[in-house]
């Protein structure tokens, strides 16, 4: 390989790298753009679904209470 041929190569592996550092910020910030919204909607999912298990349960122990002073 002549000095110039291996300039060129290495000229090309930097603009590789830099390609690839370029696309992996880019990845890293849709990313950020899109995982935010997310995080709300899984706090709010999260939310509603302690909110059907509180329900259940208030209504589970009102149906034992119920059940133990229509006995007693």
């Amino acid at each position: 390989m002549t000095s110039q041929m291996k300039q060129e190569v290495k000229m090309r592996l930097k603009e590789k790298i830099g390609i690839l550092a370029l696309a992996m910020f880019l990845s890293f910030a849709a990313f950020s753009i899109i995982a935010a919204p997310a995080i709300d909607i899984v706090k709010v999912g999260k939310y509603a679904g302690n909110e059907i298990i509180s329900n259940v349960l208030a209504k589970t122990d009102s149906a034992l209470v119920h059940s133990i002073v229509s006995k007693g």
